[in-house]
């Protein structure tokens, strides 16, 4: 079955890798792409055919760009009224959405359609995995997907999804387990710390993780994750870097130090998947 892949556009420059992202994205793993832009007017008090107009004006930009970038998959724009922090993921739950693919940051061009700060409000509140995609962004065909695993029982979720990823792109896996720096530096009997512990837990989880035809690897860094995980992804070249969000309660959600601070340095697309 395919599924659908929603993408937030805004129509300037800036919104061009997002979308060239999920159109190849959606190429390799057989998914639908859906535009979703998220539409305020450049005026708050305006008539009604100027408003007409404007909108039409915007939906056409949309649909250009993804017959541009998107000519080879199954493609769709949508338009709707409202901020694109709340936009984005409306549309995401009434398709069902398995991805959702935003840009890193905006630019002046993008502020008119108000996508300044979309990411950091998706990667705290959205249901599924969320990509968030830098300028220029790397190929995803055959090269590594680098995941970062902390030995928490949730990592089972976030490493699958980098696998499935793997598996589809033609690529192989990186497993990063990213070990305290302060917990390695005083003597200590080999497994006796906290994070030996959890080491070997990220180990059996990689283990059991083997899929025929991926590739899998395990690093283990001495450095803070997000240090670690850059540093990997740069040394190996990889498409996209898969970390694991928190959860906390029915209505809460604790995003975590990692997710929050990786988009701000990697140099390639995250991947922020929500832990059950």
């Amino acid at each position: 079955d395919m599924d659908t892949v929603v993408v937030g556009l805004g129509v300037a420059p800036a919104s061009v890798e997002p979308l060239r992202w999920a159109a190849q994205y959606c190429r390799l793993v057989g998914d639908e792409l859906l535009g979703v832009v998220g539409f305020s007017p450049s005026q708050a008090e305006s008539p009604p055919d100027w408003y007409e107009h404007e909108v039409a004006l915007v939906r056409k930009q949309a649909q250009a760009a993804m017959d541009a970038m998107a000519s080879e998959v199954p493609r769709r724009a949508e338009l709707r009224d409202g901020d694109p922090r709340d936009v984005i993921p409306e549309v995401a739950c009434d398709d069902g959405a398995a991805v959702v693919v935003v840009g890193a940051g905006a630019g002046n061009g993008l502020r008119r359609l108000g996508l300044t700060g979309v990411a950091h409000h998706l990667a705290h509140h959205l249901p599924m995995p969320l990509v968030i995609v830098p300028g220029m962004a790397p190929t995803l065909r055959g090269r590594p997907v680098v995941v970062g695993l902390d030995g928490s029982p949730t990592d089972v979720a976030t490493l699958e999804w980098a696998v499935r990823l793997a598996g589809a792109v033609d690529g192989s896996v990186a497993a990063v387990y990213a070990s305290d720096p302060m917990a390695m530096s005083y003597p200590h009997q080999p497994g006796a710390t906290v994070a030996d512990q959890k080491q070997e837990v990220v180990s059996a989880q990689v283990a059991r993780a083997a899929t025929p035809g991926v590739e899998i690897t395990m690093t283990v860094e001495i450095d803070h994750p997000v240090a670690a995980l850059t540093r990997v992804a740069d040394q190996v070249d990889g498409s996209v870097v898969v970390i694991g969000r928190r959860r906390a309660g029915h209505r809460s959600v604790l995003l975590g130090r990692v997710p929050a601070e990786l988009p701000h340095h990697a140099r390639r697309p995250v991947a922020i998947v929500p832990r059950p």
